[in-house]
């Protein structure tokens, strides 16, 4: 799994109020199977996250583990795992965790867990804190409805509250 950037130089521009370029460019994946002492391509989408240049930057980091792409994605507001799985030719969407300020409805001592394959989602709640430290959680199951895969090739990271792909029920 490659982690990939455009080199567009209409991309490159100069950051108001600094002296210096900054590149807008912005970044994919590529992924390759092992084809014996080969690679091929199986799965690319060029433009799934923004550029480390925007404000604020998103850290990405990529990992395989137990046959499932783990895809972690953190900025100023937002902290998530996007969990992928290779089915039917494709990397589909089957996991999402996250946990973040500034998101809709959440806290940084509220978390969120989506399993595309149960269809359901779990909400934890800070019931009790010590200090400014959450110590119980409160937690809430509710089923969801999917209204289309998320492949990874469609996959944008502006995607990341996923609501034209999932109806929430209460």
């Amino acid at each position: 799994v490659l982690i990939i950037k455009a080199t567009d130089k209409k991309n490159f521009g100069s950051n108001p109020g600094f002296d210096e370029i900054v590149d807008l460019n912005p970044r994919g994946l590529l992924i390759l199977f092992s084809d014996g002492n080969d690679y091929r391509r199986v799965q690319e989408n060029r433009r799934c996250f923004e550029s480390e240049d925007v404000v604020p930057s998103p850290y990405i980091l990529v990992s395989v583990k137990k046959g499932n792409l783990y895809i972690s994605y953190s900025d100023k507001n937002n902290d998530v795992i996007y969990t992928f799985r290779h089915r039917n030719s494709e990397f589909e969407l089957i996991g999402n965790d996250n946990g973040c300020d500034g998101c809709e409805g959440f806290s940084h001592d509220n978390k969120r867990s989506i399993n595309f394959l149960t269809k359901k989602q779990l909400v934890k709640t800070c019931a009790k804190y010590k200090g400014y430290e959450c110590i119980k959680f409160e937690e809430t199951w509710s089923n969801i409805t999917i209204k289309k895969p998320i492949r990874l090739r469609d996959f944008c990271s502006d995607d990341f509250y996923l609501d034209k792909y999932i109806d929430y029920k209460k």
